[in-house]
């Protein structure tokens, strides 16, 4: 569920952010649009005099940076023995530009990121990432959003339960297409969200030759979430929402379709304290029904919360947990029960030196196998700014996974280490 929260009214903030390390955003959707519920504190204000001034032309402002990085990982492919190292090198460009008419925008931005390793050459790969999107404003807080994306990704191996050794990652090809209408009567919000979302998986690449095929995980979802906020003081409200999936599977093998019905309902509450503390938490209950009789139907309490707090100028810290069902690499499960937590600390100690600490747990449950799997990750980014034109930046990862079940889904450490420069026109 999204929350119900309009974005940052400055043009600029939809054009230029700087990157963060929390993954727990993949699943958690009640921290709205941003880093922060806040763009004025710590790990999310612009400092002007560092922020790269984009190129405006009329009623276009684009923006077009690159970033070169060099790093090393301790095990590339994230097995329990026999692991792997190798230094790895990466040049990603980025373009974005806005256009703004009357009251209305529209955007688009291409995202490209080329990795090479100097021994594993299996693990090369080339990912993009196209979004084109725009709103229309109607008046009396009235508002229509829209966003197509195409993206070309590759998976982290083992985050879906699968890892083969034997061949190339996996490549997921992404397409979405996505509206909301929005609109405020007095103290109450509404909002209505539809989306179709495609993932489709590519054959991986054995290393001995051949192919071998993904496509039972292919699915195409078609999704509507309605939700009503209702403004009870300046500082509080409560909310509704709801969501109902079909997903149809796209694979050709029937005994394996992951054809399913997907519903949630959430109630909860958005509270503010001085603007030191701001938090939005939503309870509810989830359920997920197969036509496959093989895969197990999910039903049950389920929660999405996200708490800012904001103890000094200088500090920021968010907490996020929530609950979700995502796709898995597995033939026997469809989808994984997933529950994440994760904490972030923003650190700005000057105006040029920033700091982040992600934090993040996801919990694994393979319901038809009975196996249950945790992945812990630390990653901690720091980064200095010459300039407009230039920053420099350093990262370092620690992940580990357990399971239940070693024989059949063993578990890893990983170490990463990385160093960056970005440059911007």
């Amino acid at each position: 569920m999204r929350a119900f929260s309009r974005p940052a009214p400055k043009a600029l903030l939809m054009l230029i952010g700087f990157a963060t390390a929390g993954s727990a955003r993949a699943q958690i959707m009640s921290g709205g649009d941003g880093i922060l519920f806040r763009s004025d504190v710590a790990g999310a204000r612009l400092e002007p005099q560092y922020e790269p001034r984009p190129v405006v032309l009329g009623p276009l402002i684009a923006d077009l940076r690159v970033t070169t990085q060099a790093g090393f990982e301790s095990n590339v492919f994230n097995t329990a023995d026999k692991r792997k190292s190798d230094a790895v090198f990466a040049i990603a460009p980025s373009f974005r530009i806005l256009g703004s008419f009357g009251p209305h925008s529209a955007t688009f931005s291409a995202r490209a990121n080329i990795r090479r390793f100097t021994k594993l050459m299996s693990e090369n790969s080339e990912t993009i990432d196209l979004i084109y999107g725009g709103r229309l404003e109607f008046g009396d807080g009235a508002e229509g959003i829209w966003a197509t994306q195409y993206a070309r990704d590759i998976e982290t191996r083992g985050s879906s339960g699968t890892n083969v050794i034997g061949a190339g990652p996996a490549e997921l090809r992404l397409l979405r297409a996505s509206w909301t209408a929005r609109s405020d009567f007095g103290r109450i919000g509404v909002s209505t969200t539809g989306s179709v979302v495609q993932r489709t998986y590519q054959p991986l690449k054995l290393t001995r030759g051949g192919l071998l095929d993904q496509s039972f995980r292919d699915t195409r979802a078609i999704s509507i979430a309605p939700r009503a906020n209702l403004a009870i003081a300046p500082t509080l409200s409560v909310f509704v929402a709801g969501s109902a999936t079909k997903t149809n599977s796209l694979g050709s093998n029937p005994a394996i379709s992951r054809d399913a019905s997907r519903y949630a309902l959430l109630a909860g509450a958005r509270a503010e304290i001085n603007g030191l503390i701001i938090g939005e938490i939503g309870l509810g209950y989830r359920g997920q029904r197969y036509g496959n009789p093989q895969f197990k139907n999910l039903s049950g309490f389920t929660y999405d919360a996200t708490v800012d707090w904001y103890p000094t100028a200088l500090l920021s810290i968010r907490v996020q947990a929530g609950r979700d069902i995502v796709n898995s690499g597995l033939t026997t499960v469809a989808g994984i029960d997933r529950r994440n937590a994760g904490l972030n600390i923003y650190y700005d100690p000057l105006r040029a030196l920033r700091f982040s600490l992600a934090v993040d747990r996801e919990r694994d449950n393979f319901r038809e196998l009975s196996l249950r799997t945790t992945t812990d990750t630390t990653v901690l980014t720091g980064r200095y700014s010459f300039g407009p034109h230039l920053s420099a930046s350093a990262y370092g990862r620690l992940q580990g996974k357990s399971s239940s079940d070693s024989k059949r889904l063993s578990g890893f450490h990983s170490v990463s280490l990385g160093v960056a420069l970005t440059g911007n026109l």
